[in-house]
C-alpha cells in the first residue's frame, strides 16, 4: 500500500499512527528484524498478546530523545481574536530573535500559569510527550532556534535550549488484529467446561481435588489458583462479568464444583478448595501468600533505592533511565482513568 496511515486506520483493531521507535523500544523480534534493514520491509504476521501483528518500516531518521525548552503560550478565547493572537504572536517572536528578553514578554503575554513566571521553562521531556505538532517542530529542530508551534491549546513560541545526542529511529506502521474464538471453538470449549462442570458428585469415591487436577491435565489446561476473596471484592482480576463467579464462591463449600460460567470469551468452572474463618489466620494458611508479599516488598525497597540513587543530581530522564539499564515509554492522551 502507498498509504501505510490509512491502511492501519481502516484495517487494524487498533488505530494507532505509525510513530518512530528508538532501538531495544520495538521488543527483540521487531527490533532484529527492522531496525538495520531497508525502508518497505515488512515483518509478520506474528503473535503477540492475543493479536495477529503486521509491522512495515516507513521510514528512519537520525533525532534525539528528549529535549528541553521554553515556551510563551498565546491562548484567544473568541474567535473573533484567533488573527490578532496570532498577529501578537509574529511580533512578539520577532522581538525574541532580535534579543528580547525571554522571562520577561513569558511572564506578560504567557498563559500558561504552571509557568509564565519561571522564564516560560518546561523542562526535559522526552519524545511522544507533547501534543503531535509541538512534539514534531521540536524533536525536528535543533538547540539555540526559536520555533513558531500552533496546537489546539493555542499559538506557542518555542525556545529549545538544549537537546540530548541524536540516535537512529525507525519508523513503523503495526497493524493489529485481534485473535477470536470461531462458533465451532467456542462450543467445543463450553462441551469441555460443561463435562467438567456435571461429573457425578454422588459417587463415594469421588475428590474434587483430584477430579479436577486429572481433568485439567488429560484436556492440557491449566488451572488458576486464585487468593482467598472475602465480601468486599465484587470481582476477580482477568476475568469480565465476574460478579456472579464471587457471589457462587461465597455461598458454597469447600469441594464445591460450580456450575458453566462466561466470562468474555472464556468459559469458567470453579472449585472451592479452601475456606477460611474469620480472625486471625494461621502461619500454614497464608505461608505462601506472605512469602510472595516480603519477596515484593524487599524487590520495591531494593529498586527505590537503587533509582533514588539514579536520581541524584540527575534532572535528565533519559539519563537515568541509562543508569537504570530501563527503556522509556511514552505515554499519550492520558486521563485520570488510565490503566498502568
Amino acid at each position: 500500500t502507498d498509504d501505510d496511515t490509512l491502511f492501519v486506520r481502516q484495517n487494524s483493531d487498533q488505530s494507532i499512527d505509525p510513530k518512530f521507535y528508538s532501538k531495544g523500544a520495538l521488543g527483540p523480534y521487531l527490533d532484529s528484524l527492522l531496525f538495520q534493514s531497508p525502508i518497505g520491509t515488512t515483518a509478520g504476521p506474528y503473535i503477540e498478546n492475543g493479536s495477529f501483528i503486521i509491522a512495515k518500516k516507513i521510514g528512519e531518521k537520525e533525532s534525539s530523545d528528549s529535549a528541553k525548552a521554553r515556551h510563551i503560550l498565546l491562548q484567544p478565547t473568541k474567535q473573533e481574536d484567533v488573527e490578532a493572537f496570532r498577529n501578537l504572536r509574529d511580533s512578539l517572536f520577532t522581538v525574541l530573535q532580535n534579543g528580547g528578553d525571554f522571562a520577561s514578554i513569558a511572564a506578560q503575554y504567557s498563559a500558561d500559569e504552571s509557568n509564565k513566571n519561571d522564564t516560560g521553562n518546561l523542562g526535559w521531556f522526552s519524545e511522544g510527550m507533547m501534543v503531535r505538532s509541538f512534539n514534531d517542530t521540536v524533536f525536528s529542530s535543533k538547540a539555540g532556534t526559536f520555533k513558531k508551534i500552533d496546537t489546539e491549546f493555542g499559538f506557542h513560541i518555542v525556545y529549545i535550549q538544549a537537546m540530548t545526542k541524536p540516535n537512529k529511529k525507525t519508523l513503523v506502521a503495526l497493524s493489529y488484529r485481534q485473535i477470536l474464538p470461531s462458533n465451532e471453538t467456542m462450543q467445543d470449549a463450553y462441551n469441555k467446561a460443561s463435562d467438567m462442570a456435571f461429573v457425578d458428585k454422588k459417587q463415594k469415591s469421588f475428590n474434587p481435588d483430584t477430579y479436577f487436577d486429572k481433568y485439567c491435565q488429560q484436556h492440557m489446561l491449566v488451572p488458576r489458583e486464585e487468593s482467598f476473596l472475602t465480601e468486599a471484592p465484587r470481582s476477580i482480576m482477568g476475568l469480565d462479568e465476574s460478579t456472579d463467579i464471587v457471589k457462587w464462591i461465597l455461598t458454597s463449600q469447600r469441594g464445591d464444583i460450580s456450575e458453566v460460567f462466561q466470562s468474555g470469551n472464556n468459559y469458567v468452572v470453579v472449585l472451592l478448595t479452601t475456606i477460611r474463618s474469620d480472625g486471625i489466620p494461621k502461619l500454614e494458611d497464608v505461608k505462601t501468600e506472605v512469602e510472595a508479599g516480603a519477596k515484593r516488598h524487599k524487590k520495591a525497597a531494593q529498586f527505590i533505592q537503587e533509582f533514588n540513587q539514579a536520581m541524584s543530581g540527575q534532572n535528565n530522564l533519559d539519563a537515568i533511565a541509562t543508569a537504570m539499564k530501563l527503556n522509556i515509554t511514552p505515554s499519550t492522551d492520558l486521563t485520570f482513568q488510565s490503566f498502568f
